[in-house]
């Protein structure tokens, strides 16, 4: 482990939480509260969710696309769930344009839909692969364009401040995850992915318990 991955190790169950506006400018220094705060990310809360999953991905990522089943098996068999979705857009512009919608589609419920579908889509990611990826996840295509518009700023903003968090952990790129307090860089399979919201878990017997 480098010296920057301990105190990020550090930072994670350390730090006091904070809240920060959504819209509040890039902190050069996030800190671990910011992790958990979605701001405009798109995010998957189940009801008496006891985990929280903060996971990092680039579309055109082959690593991330090979892993995307086993994500989503383990998501699917956990109903306890908060994920939270943070596009690193790391492979270029394709990859950036992916993000940039898929980001949008969150406002007409979609998201995970067109997460999972661009994720099983022939690369590259050409605009007729992006929105052929929406057709198949029931995309209502000229709403995603118009949502795209009118948040055109916003989702860029959160696009910088995904790298920021990313950056700031030390990943060495995508995919990489933070589960509860404990983070992993590098692809996962369902069941060490299992393990780790196991683990947290664990380590808040009496929060899941409440919950």
């Amino acid at each position: 482990m480098t010296l920057r991955r301990a105190l990020f190790a550090l930072l994670l169950i350390a730090a006091p939480a904070v809240t920060q506006d959504e819209f509040a400018g890039v902190d050069p220094a996030p800190t671990r509260a910011d992790y958990f705060v979605p701001r405009l990310a798109p995010t998957r809360a189940d009801k008496g969710a006891d985990v929280t999953i903060v996971y990092f991905f680039d579309y055109q990522c082959p690593a991330c696309r090979k892993l995307t089943p086993e994500v989503g098996n383990a998501f699917d068999r956990d109903h306890k769930l908060r994920v939270i979705y943070r596009d690193t857009p790391i492979f270029g512009p394709r990859s950036l344009a992916a993000a940039r919608l898929a980001i949008a589609s969150q406002f007409q419920g979609r998201h995970e839909a067109f997460h999972r579908a661009l994720m099983a889509e022939k690369l590259p990611l050409t605009d007729a692969a992006i929105r052929h990826a929406a057709s198949v996840a029931g995309i209502d295509w000229p709403r995603l364009t118009r949502d795209l518009a009118a948040r055109s700023k916003a989702i860029d903003a959160q696009i910088k401040w995904n790298e920021t968090l990313s950056e700031a952990t030390g990943f060495s790129g995508t995919p990489a995850f933070i589960v509860g307090n404990r983070q992993a860089d590098g692809a996962l399979s369902a069941t060490g992915l299992t393990a780790l919201i196991a683990d947290a878990r664990k380590a808040h017997p009496a929060k899941s318990k409440r919950r």
